[in-house]
């Protein structure tokens, strides 16, 4: 703070702080003494800048500061005239006056880039993505690999499969995810791992871990569809685990009357009993798919009740070569033929397919040449009319419809219960791919006409080379 008075000169400035003696009208008179910035016609005005340069502030560094609201007292007559403040300027209208030239517009300047707009990265989703580019990238050179069996391929396959699955464990791992998401990550690493690797007991840590958070969240459709993935993954390691786990699953079911996961299960409990192929789990799979046919019936699932009569004639065909058995067989496959004409049944090509496949093994069976060239020739019919349906798939899935279902939110498109274009529910299968069928019908058609192969030309020998060479040329 500046010690001292202010010189008296100086008194020509009203302080705030300070009273102001008002000088009459005849002191003005004298101009010259005034201090630049008065006018005299108006001796109420007073410029900032004229009480800046009369005052003697300057010996004490400057002028002391104006604070803004803070009226400024000028000594012009009898009555003190205050000076208010410059106010702040009010926002331009629209509204323009006509008889004033409009002024140019200002040129528009560039849009600055701004990096706090830039919204951040979401890593999670980064990772995920990334995950499925080299997954995709694997199984792009996966028929290239499988054919060549060189080391240098394999190799490379494996590092993108094992790439992929190191981006999904970083985001299961250092990640918290919303249920939904991380569940539905869970599902897709243990898939990876249940189909590429032996990693079976990891595999069953992410599925069990997915499995108490769906029921944490009450998500039962992606809970049952990570329960299906993980008795396959126990299958590969003890099937007798398997089948008691499915066992437990398909009685909550049924209790339950979750009727389209209860034929999930059957069918999967009936496929384990297939592979086993003894007699014991060949009685156990006619329970199964005489259980799947009658419960079919009842909800009116017409197509689920075909594939299921279709696989009891299969078994019976497996169990002997019996009469008996031939004779059960043909009755399964006839009750199955009764349904082709159903919406369901005839828009599934696989079925009408895979029961003149079974038709022709029964045939073939009962040593009736004459009987089997027709059958022969329906099979190929049946081949030639649905190769190019929009229901065939590269894989060889194919889905058929369960009646007055509607699939659920939370229904994926990868399960073994999906999700159709109009929103109903079907139910997945995974068969052989066309071009394997085709080749299939090759064999078969070259057994039913091999007992007259002499005879004609050796056209057996011909279709089987026929079938070489078109599985050559894939």
């Amino acid at each position: 703070m500046v010690s001292g008075h202010p010189p008296a000169d100086s008194q020509q400035i009203a302080s705030p702080h300070q009273k102001y003696q008002p000088v009459s009208r005849g002191d003005l008179s004298n101009h010259a003494n005034l201090p630049a910035g008065i006018n005299t016609h108006h001796p109420h005005t007073l410029s900032h800048e004229a009480i800046l340069q009369h005052s003697s502030y300057s010996n004490y560094g400057g002028p002391p500061p104006i604070r803004p609201g803070v009226a400024v007292v000028i000594p012009v007559s009898n009555k003190q005239y205050y000076q208010q403040p410059r106010s702040t300027p009010k926002a331009a209208t629209n509204v323009q006056n006509p008889f004033l030239p409009t002024d140019p517009e200002p040129p528009t300047s560039t849009p600055v880039h701004d990096a706090s707009l830039v919204p951040p990265i979401d890593y999670q989703m980064l990772l995920i993505s990334l995950a499925e580019e080299y997954f995709t990238a694997a199984h792009a050179h996966g028929s290239v690999t499988a054919l060549a069996q060189q080391e240098a391929e394999m190799h490379t396959y494996y590092k993108l499969v094992a790439t992929g699955l190191g981006c999904l464990e970083a985001v299961l791992k250092y990640f918290r995810l919303q249920p939904l998401v991380e569940i539905k990550v869970r599902l897709r690493y243990a898939m990876v791992l249940y189909e590429e690797t032996d990693n079976s007991i990891q595999a069953e840590e992410a599925l069990s871990k997915g499995v108490a958070i769906c029921e944490m969240h009450r998500l039962h459709d992606l809970k049952y569809h990570m329960q299906h993935l993980l008795a396959r993954v126990l299958y590969k390691r003890n099937p007798r685990a398997s089948f008691k786990f499915v066992d437990g699953i398909i009685q909550d079911l049924e209790a339950y009357q979750y009727i389209p996961w209860v034929y999930a299960f059957r069918f999967l409990r009936l496929s384990f009993l297939l592979e086993l192929s003894s007699h014991q789990e060949n009685l156990i799979a006619l329970n199964h798919v005489r259980f799947l046919s009658s419960t079919a019936e009842k909800f009116g699932d017409k197509a689920v009740a075909t594939i299921a009569m279709t696989l009891e004639s299969l078994i019976h065909l497996r169990e002997s070569s019996s009469a008996e058995s031939i004779e059960q067989a043909q009755r399964a496959l006839a009750a199955a033929r009764s349904s082709q004409l159903d919406p369901q049944v005839k828009n599934s090509p696989q079925l009408a397919v895979l029961t003149s496949f079974v038709d022709l093994c029964c045939t073939l069976q009962t040593f009736d040449p004459n009987h089997a060239v027709s059958k022969m020739q329906a099979m190929q019919t049946s081949l030639e009319d649905h190769p190019n349906a929009s229901a065939w798939a590269n894989d060889g899935s194919f889905e058929i419809p369960i009646s007055h279902t509607k699939a659920s939110p939370t229904t994926g498109s990868d399960g073994p219960l999906r999700q159709d274009r109009d929103g109903n529910l079907v139910l997945s299968f995974k068969w052989l791919p066309i071009e394997d069928l085709q080749a299939l019908g090759y064999l078969l058609s070259s057994i039913a006409i091999a007992y007259r192969n002499t005879s004609d030309g050796q056209r057996s020998e011909q279709l089987l080379r026929e079938g070489m060479n078109f599985l050559n040329s894939k």
